[in-house]
């Protein structure tokens, strides 16, 4: 039934390496080729490993004599009707999890779960203005990177402490799980594979491309500020 089948992707989640994998594909577009590389074997193993648990499950299931269809879609996931803002308020109660797993400071939950809550909002938006989830993920990363910069400036905390938080909602945890799926199941692999790539590259470009700006800016502040202080001598 449909009622399994978001039972058991939302039990696996947590088993999901979706930030490693989003991490990997960083690694590679910085030039960390090795680093990339391995990562993301890692992550692939640790997802077949994943698929092959649930796939003993479901096989123990069958003996037991239930059925239980497991073809995942994400149909409604993405409406923005009125469970849109439901939605919103879900991810922020569930970051406070994700906050314990990467044993964030305390003072920093709200922080890091408004972040996450607003993310998903933006990506929701785009995707109602009809982009692509390929397109909401990037603008969706951008606002979570810009904040986490501002954050970490502000509060004197690592700028991944405030990342990685906010942009759980976009790691393709689901793509991930549906590579593994598909392995096991006879799907199509290829493509499911491909979506998962696109969706940490773009979590990846979005961060490379911030990253870029706010150097660039940062340096002509900071060019501005030495001049005056060399006008004032």
């Amino acid at each position: 039934s449909v009622g399994c089948q978001y039972i058991i992707a939302g039990s696996l989640m947590p088993l999901v390496p979706g930030t490693a994998f989003t991490g990997a594909i960083r690694d590679t577009v910085a030039g960390d080729y090795v680093s990339g590389v391995a990562r993301i074997a890692e992550a692939l193993i640790i997802s077949a490993s994943v698929a092959l648990g649930m796939a003993f499950g479901l096989k123990v299931t069958d003996w037991l004599g239930f059925n239980i269809d497991v073809e995942f879609t994400l149909e409604g996931i993405h409406a923005m009707n009125e469970h849109a803002f439901f939605a919103v308020i879900a991810t922020f109660w569930a970051i406070i999890g994700f906050c314990m797993v990467f044993s964030c400071p305390k003072k920093y939950y709200f922080i890091c779960c408004l972040n996450a809550a607003v993310c998903w909002a933006i990506y929701l938006c785009f995707i109602y203005l009809g982009y692509s989830s390929i397109w909401a993920t990037f603008f969706g990363a951008v606002f979570v990177n810009i904040v986490s910069q501002i954050f970490a400036r502000t509060m004197k905390a690592p700028v991944t402490l405030f990342f990685i938080i906010g942009a759980l909602p976009l790691v393709p945890g689901y793509g991930i799980y549906k590579v593994a799926y598909d392995m096991f199941s006879g799907g199509n692999v290829g493509a499911s594979l491909t979506n998962a790539l696109l969706l940490a590259g773009s979590v990846a470009l979005a961060v490379l491309v911030t990253d870029t700006i706010i150097d660039i800016i940062m340096r002509g502040v900071n060019y501005i500020r030495n001049k005056r202080k060399i006008g004032n001598r």
